[in-house]
Formats: C-alpha cells, sequence, structure tokens
C-alpha cells in the first residue's frame, strides 16, 4: 500500500506543484490533465528495431526522440515512431566483444546521453559514458564499479533538483548491484567520481538487488526494482540512504519508467512468478498507476510481450510524455536474434453490457450481453458461477467482435448446471493489448428438476441367503427428496413410470420413503432390508427373501419437481453352501496315489452347480491342484472334464483323483474344495464386482496327509565270503526324507532272519550300505535289501550267496621226503567230466521268479538316471506309468 503523509508534510502542495510546472516549463511540455476515471486501453501500435538484442530504452521528451542500446550492435537513434534517424550513434560496440551497452538514460535539461557500459566479455570495467545528442564519441566518462557482462542496470537522471537541491538537474542515479544502494553522481567529471548522494533505505527496506530506477523529480520520488519488487523512496535526508515510502508491486517486477509531468508510473512485471504462473506464453505486461494510487488504471502487453530475453538481457520499458506512448524494450521475444520494440499507445476502452439470460433450464441456460470495440480489436467470453467468483467461462466459437464502434450482441450457451441453483454470470472483454473489461454482475437461477439417480448407483451387497442391503446414489436437484426401494421376484420395469406393472407382485421398503434433506450433489443412500418397514403389494406373499433364487429392485425419488427411477438392478440370494469331504487315500507308490472324497452342492436352481478339485502338496500351503495340475484363475470355472462337476442338490457325490509324478519317501497334504456357481456372472446376471453376490461359495474339506513310499533298493555283490558268514551289499534313496533299511535272509524266499535296522540319512541321492552276516551254517541263502519310510516299505529283488562247507585235512604222506615210489597200478584217463555245485563260492544268483512292480520300476528308473537332460526327465515321467 502507498503511504504518502510522510511526503506530504515535507513538501507542501504549493511546492510540488511549482516543481511540476518548473519541470513541464524545462522540458518544453504543457501538464497533462487530471486522470480520468475510467480505466485507459493501450493497444500495440508498431514495433521496431527488430532481430536485435534490445538492452534499454529512453525518451528524449523535448524532442520525442528514442535511444535503444542493443548487445553487440550501435546505439539505435529513432524518431517517436519507431523510424530510425541518421546521424551520430553509428559505430560503438559494432562488433562481438566490443562494448555491451546495458542502460540509457537522458539529461532532461542538457538532452545529453548517458549510457551504461558494461564492458566486453571477460572485462568487468563497467563505466558511464555522455555523449551528446549527435555525437559518435564520449564527451566524459564516468567509472563505476561492478563485475561486467553480469550487471545489466537501468540508470535514471532526473528532470529538476531533488532531495535540498542535494541532487541538482542531470544528476545519474546508477543501481550499483554489489553495493546493495542506488548511487547518485551529482557531477559529471571526468574519471571516477565518489557518488555524492545514495539512496540504500534501512531494516526490512534495504535494498538486496537492486536493477533499475526511476525518478520522478516533480513529486521527489524515486522508484526502485529490488529483486522483483518495487521500492519507492523519497530521497532525502541524504545521509541516511533515503525514507521508504511503500512497496508498489511485489514480485515479478522487471523495470519501472515515470511520466516526468504526471508521475503515472509504468511497472513491466510476470505477473509475480517466476514464470508465467496462470498466465499464457508470452506472459509479460505492463501495469500503469497514476501517481498515489495503488490500483493500476491500465493493463496492457499481456499475450504480447515475451519477457525472456537472451542471456541476462532483462526487458525495459520508457514513456513520452506528450504522445501517450509507452515502448517496451524486449530482449529476445521467442529466441536469439528476434528482439524488438513495441509502441503502446492509450485508446478509448470498449464497452460492455451485461444482459438477462434466456432459455433458462435445470441444466444449462442462454447468457446474453453486447460488447462496443470502440475501435479496438476485441475478444470476449463469458464467466459464470454459484458465486461472484464465477469459476467456469463459457467458450465462445471465434469469440471476435471486431473494430467496430456500435454494440454488437453477443451470447453462448452453457450447460452441466445445478437444478434449483442460483448462478452468478457477466460478459469480459478482452483487447488485443492484454486490456480486461468487465461487464456487470448479473444472475439466474437454473429451473427445478426431479432428483436425479446416477446411472449404474444402484447396486445391492451384503447379499446372504435371505437378506441384502439396497444402495443407491440420488442427487436431491436442491429440493427435498424422499426415496424407497421396490423389489419383487419379476422385472419391475414398466414404460408407464416408476410404479411395477398390476401384474408383478412386489414390496415396498421401507414403508415410509426416506427424506435425504435438498443437497447441493449426489449422495449415496443404503437401506437394509432385514430391519426395514415393508409393505406388500398384491400378488407378493412375504417380504422374507428366499435362498438361491434371483430378484429384481428399483430406487424410486421424488421431490416437488416430479418422480425419478432407474434402469433395476437385480441380484441372487446365496444358496446353501456346498460341503466337502475330503476322504481316504489308496493306492499310494512310490510315485502315485489316489485321492478320494465326496461333494455336497447343498440345492438345486441358478447358483447350485458345483465343481470341485483337490489341493495337495509337500506342505499344509498345498500349491498343487487336482486333476488339473495348474492352479485355477477363479473357483467359478469349470476344471476339466465331467469328472470335476459335482452337479446340482442335495445329495452327497462320490469324487477321485488320481496324483502321478509325486517324489518317492515324501509326506503330502491334501483336502477337497468345492464351490458353487455363485460367483458365475452369466447365471448371476450380474455384471460387476460390487454386485451382491458375485464371489462363490467355497468349502473346504479337513486337511489330511499321506506319505508316498520309499524307493525300491538295489542289492550288490557280497563280499567277505566265508564258510559261516559274508558281508551284504546295496543301494538305498532316502530322496531327502528319513529312511532305515535291513537285510533279510534265510533259506527260502520266506528268509525269516534280519539284520538289525540301520539308519540310511536323508540323502537325496543314492546311498550305500552293507551289513555283515555271520555264525551261519554252510548252504546256500536267500536275501533281500527292505527300506522302511514313514509311508512303508520297499523291498529289493531277491538275490542268493553260498556259503561251502570247510576242506577237510589231508592225511600225512607216508613216504619219506626226497624218495620215490613205484606205482604198482598204472593210471587211466578219466573217462567223464567231475560235477561242480550249482552255485560257485561267492557268486549271487538271482531267483528265477518273476519280477514285482515296483522291481520294474526300479529298474527303469535307474535306467533313466543313466540318460541326461531332457531325456532323464521324460523317462522318469513316464517309467511310473508303465509299471
Amino acid at each position: 500500500m502507498f503511504s504518502w503523509s510522510i511526503r506530504v508534510t515535507r513538501v507542501p502542495a504549493s511546492r510540488k506543484v511549482l516543481a511540476g510546472l518548473a519541470v513541464a516549463s524545462a522540458l518544453g511540455l504543457v501538464l497533462a490533465p487530471a486522470p480520468t476515471a475510467h480505466a485507459t486501453t493501450y493497444s500495440v501500435k508498431a514495433t521496431f528495431n527488430e532481430g536485435k538484442f534490445n538492452s534499454s530504452i529512453a525518451v528524449d521528451q523535448s524532442s520525442d526522440e528514442l535511444y535503444v542500446t542493443n548487445l553487440y550492435e550501435p546505439v539505435g537513434k529513432y524518431d517517436s515512431s519507431g523510424n530510425a534517424l541518421t546521424g551520430g550513434f553509428t559505430s560503438q560496440g559494432t562488433q562481438f566483444g566490443g562494448p555491451n551497452y546495458a542502460g540509457v538514460a537522458l539529461d532532461p535539461l542538457t538532452r545529453d546521453v548517458f549510457i551504461n557500459s558494461v564492458g566486453a566479455f571477460f572485462e568487468p570495467a563497467e563505466k558511464i559514458q555522455t555523449f551528446t545528442p549527435s555525437g559518435e564519441t564520449p564527451i566524459r566518462s564516468l567509472d563505476v564499479s561492478g563485475d561486467g557482462f553480469g550487471k545489466w542496470v537501468q540508470i535514471a537522471s532526473n528532470a529538476g533538483p531533488m532531495a535540498g537541491g542535494a541532487y541538482p538537474s542531470g544528476s545519474i542515479f546508477y543501481p550499483n548491484r554489489e553495493a546493495k544502494d542506488i548511487q547518485v553522481f551529482a557531477g559529471t567529471a571526468e574519471g571516477s567520481a565518489a557518488a555524492s548522494g545514495l539512496i540504500k533505505g534501512a531494516g526490512s527496506h534495504e535494498l538486496i538487488d537492486p536493477t533499475s530506477v526511476a525518478v520522478d523529480s516533480a513529486h521527489e520520488s524515486a522508484y526502485v526494482v529490488d529483486s522483483g519488487s518495487v521500492q519507492v523512496f523519497n530521497p532525502e535526508p541524504v545521509a541516511t540512504g533515503g525514507t521508504w515510502l511503500s512497496t508498489l508491486e511485489e514480485g515479478g517486477a522487471q523495470d519501472v519508467a515515470v511520466d516526468p509531468v504526471s508521475g503515472d508510473v509504468f511497472v513491466l512485471d510476470r505477473n509475480g512468478q517466476p514464470g508465467c504462473g496462470p498466465l499464457p506464453e508470452p506472459c509479460y505486461r505492463v501495469h500503469a498507476y497514476h501517481y498515489g494510487e495503488t490500483a493500476p488504471f491500465a493493463e496492457f502487453g499481456q499475450g504480447v510481450i515475451k519477457g525472456e530475453g537472451f542471456a541476462e538481457l532483462p526487458d525495459r520499458l520508457a514513456v513520452d510524455h506528450k504522445t501517450e506512448s509507452v515502448y517496451v524494450a524486449d530482449a529476445g521475444n521467442g529466441g536469439e536474434g528476434s528482439g524488438k520494440v513495441w509502441i503502446f499507445q492509450p485508446g478509448i476502452p470498449p464497452e460492455v453490457k451485461t444482459n438477462a439470460a434466456s432459455a433458462v433450464m435445470p441444466t444449462e441456460a442462454t447468457l446474453n450481453g453486447e460488447v462496443n470495440p470502440k475501435g479496438n480489436e476485441t475478444f470476449y467470453h463469458f464467466e459464470y458461477g454459484t458465486t461472484t467468483s464465477y469459476g467456469a467461462s463459457a467458450p465462445v466459437p471465434g469469440g471476435l467482435v471486431g473494430e467496430g464502434s456500435k454494440f454488437k450482441p453477443e451470447s453462448a450457451t452453457v450447460s452441466g448446471l445445478e437444478a434449483n441453483t442460483e448462478y452468478h454470470y457477466r460478459l469480459v472483454a478482452t483487447t488485443s493489448s492484454g486490456e480486461t473489461l468487465d461487464g456487470a454482475d448479473m444472475t439466474f437461477t437454473a429451473m427445478q428438476a426431479p432428483p436425479a439417480v446416477l446411472a449404474g448407483s444402484v447396486f445391492a451387497s451384503n447379499v446372504t441367503q435371505n437378506d441384502a442391503h439396497f444402495n443407491a446414489t440420488i442427487n436431491p436437484q436442491h429440493l427435498d427428496t424422499h426415496y424407497y426401494f421396490n423389489y419383487s421376484r419379476l422385472p419391475l420395469e414398466d414404460s408407464s413410470g416408476c410404479t411395477p406393472p398390476s401384474t408383478v407382485p412386489y414390496a415396498t421398503a421401507p414403508a415410509t420413503p426416506l427424506d435425504i434433506g435438498e443437497g447441493t450433489g449426489p449422495e449415496g443412500v443404503s437401506l437394509d432390508l432385514a430391519t426395514a418397514s415393508v409393505v406388500l403389494h398384491p400378488g407378493m406373499e412375504t417380504r422374507a427373501l428366499a435362498p438361491n433364487t434371483a430378484y429384481h429392485f428399483q430406487v424410486v425419488a421424488e421431490n416437488a419437481a416430479g418422480t425419478s427411477c432407474q434402469a433395476e438392478a437385480a441380484f441372487i440370494t446365496l444358496p446353501p453352501s456346498p460341503l466337502a469331504g475330503t476322504g481316504a487315500v489308496s493306492g499310494i507308490t512310490q510315485t502315485t496315489a489316489n485321492l478320494t472324497g465326496t461333494v455336497t452342492p447343498g440345492s438345486t436352481g441358478p447358483s447350485s452347480d458345483t465343481t470341485w478339485y483337490f489341493e495337495y502338496g509337500a506342505s499344509a500351503g498345498y500349491g498343487l491342484f487336482a486333476p488339473a495340475n495348474e492352479k485355477p484363475r477363479e473357483f467359478k470355472t469349470v476344471y476339466g472334464p465331467a469328472p470335476m462337476d459335482a452337479g446340482m442338490g442335495t445329495g452327497a457325490a462320490p469324487v477321485a483323483a488320481a496324483l502321478e509324478e509325486l517324489a518317492p519317501n515324501t509326506t503330502y497334504h491334501y483336502r477337497l474344495l468345492a464351490s458353487n456357481a455363485n460367483g458365475d456372472a452369466e447365471a448371476k446376471e450380474c455384471s460387476t464386482p460390487r454386485e451382491a453376490g458375485c464371489a462363490p461359495q467355497v468349502a473346504q474339506g479337513q486337511g489330511r496327509t499321506f506319505t508316498t513310499l520309499p524307493l525300491q533298493p538295489f542289492v550288490g555283490q557280497p563280499s567277505n565270503i566265508t564258510s559261516d558268514g559274508a558281508t551284504l551289499a546295496g543301494d538305498v534313496s532316502p530322496s531327502g526324507h528319513k529312511l532305515e533299511y535291513r537285510f533279510e535272509y534265510g533259506h527260502s524266499t520266506t528268509y525269516g532272519q534280519a539284520t538289525a535296522l540301520a539308519a540310511a540319512g536323508e540323502g537325496a541321492g543314492h546311498t550305500p550300505v552293507t551289513s555283515t552276516l555271520s555264525g551261519l551254517a554252510p548252504g546256500t541263502y536267500h536275501y533281500r535289501l527292505s527300506v522302511i519310510g514313514a509311508g512303508g516299505e520297499s523291498y529289493s529283488s531277491d538275490a542268493i550267496v553260498t556259503l561251502d562247507a570247510p576242506t577237510p585235512p589231508q592225511p600225512a604222506n607216508p613216504f619219506p621226503a626226497l624218495s620215490s615210489t613205484v606205482s604198482p597200478l598204472a593210471t587211466f584217463p578219466l573217462l567223464s567230466t567231475p560235477s561242480f555245485p550249482s552255485a560257485p563260492r561267492g557268486l549271487v544268483v538271482p531267483a528265477s521268479k518273476p519280477l514285482t512292480t515296483a522291481q520294474r520300476l526300479a529298474r527303469a528308473l535307474k535306467h533313466c538316471r543313466k540318460l541326461r537332460g531332457a531325456r532323464r526327465k521324460s523317462c522318469s515321467r513316464r517309467a511310473p506309468r508303465r509299471h
């Protein structure tokens, strides 16, 4: 907010008037009349100096000539319409790396031109040079502090004495970003010179990063752009760095200029945001303020000024009092080499009228108005909403009124309104220069309408065998609204309205309709049928719901404007749950087993058809399924052939499934599961998961276990055979589970004797085992290897071993050593081959009886283990089926 109390006490009104007259006289100007009460619109009249990096602009108020500084270019000199002028300023900084001009200002009395040069790239020298209006070389040069290319600032000069005469006309006001103040140079001596004064503020108003300054000597005010805000100072007292008066804008400000006579202030800003904020690109704009006022009397340039310069070049502006033109040096409108200078001039703003709305319906209306462009290219649209903040905009095709001077009727139809609701609206016109003018606020009230039942909002939940919750979403349309539900076993729809046909027996709940008030939007409602009062209409014998039965229902809502209902919904009450009894297991081998059980569907009807399957696995988590060895996606799916469908009814049906490819010597968990068709969308006539009963009822049988047999062992070659004993050998497979073994032996295949049980461990592979027999009588023995696991016992094939009697000792030689005798009788060759025992000593001879199924399977699996890769896996899968 502006606060001028300090300035008024220091500068009497008569003094201010005299100062203004003095400035106007010195400049050869006439004081502008008092500002009018209505807003002023500015529009683009021309552009010039295009394709250059415009860094600053200044106006000679006496001649209306313009001086524009450019990066890498000579200083341009133009007339007030942007036409280039000849003479002077033709050679400064013509090449990359030459002088880079950052700011320009004029001595209002001598018309000398002050140019702030930041030096060449990488050369931090910074100086202010003074030129005559037609001179090519500086007549003075003032060294100032700065760090070169990064310190682009806009300087200013005063048209009359300020600060009690401390700052004479033609003083230079220089923003020093390093020192964080505005340095004032009253003298124009050659070379370095100390500032004769400064503006720096104090406390919370101390300057932080000043980048631009404009002075109004008639009102003794200095406007400083500091960190995006415009700070207003009175330069007195000089010793304390001036007196802070107020903050004109906060955030987004880039440059400020002052009409030297009227005191109007022009601020170039970017909507207070680091970027465009809610404004469309390009988003810079100019705010114009009358002296001492806090609300802008004009806003323009939005949608025109890019505001994003090349490198660190900011946009600058200047104002010409006589022509009332505002010039904006756009440093790089759209990118490198695309800068330009905009010329804005004021005009008469368009006139906007908001007229009465027409064709008002519950959800739409036609908004009307008139626009007189008064020579401005003008666009329009309507704003509307339930408050004067509006919030919605009605787009108008084209939306262009043109540049005429007569009122033109305009209209737009808006939809999506809320019935029985008051709306505010107005016509808004926008000029091509960005000025916005609002028509008067007017209102209309949308017509009343019956309640609206939202599509798809009617559904049943919490469905049991004899109860359900009815749900719906209703918009009361701003009228007191009541609702109730109708339900029946037959369809309720009737083209005549929301009352079911007389031939349909139905019930209504509750008996007294429920009130949901006159809410401002959709509201969800629910009714528990079991606890609600019910009215039975002709033909409806009971209010109770029957199990496993399809029902139709609808919601009916009514208010003063009428009655509404939605297409009916349907649900099916739950059937009795199926029963699943897990039975015993049979036919257990090393790799197979047969599971049994019983399934009771529980009822007949649309949801009664029942399917089943077994879960099994090596843990209580199961994970495998039979008959199909893959997890079903949904319970309601029929998992394979007919045996998996238990059908309907109340009787128990036996079921069975054969398991294959089991692991030997392994304990398996299993149970029977049964599910009915309650989740079948076709049987249920339900289409979404939230509708009643769209999930099957699943019965789980008791969990049970069984253990497969261990793999058949193999016997090996005996060793250490003596007349009374031998060491028996074999090979067992624990398969990762506890396993014990023993050798059975005897004189026949009934055996009769056995070695002590020994632990074979829990290894996953084959384990060799041995056992030594001793103290036996000579003879032939049958033996086999037996393994015992948690699931039972497996045997190897039969084998035999023969224990020979010891050889009797030979009699002593009756003849002395080294002597010989003559045989009394001649010897003859043997006439036949001698016979030997049927089983040579130490040789295992298998019995001749046929192999058992388990023995054949064991041999086949042994053969499979000799194969590799896929052949081994395929062989292992086929072997149990073959044997």
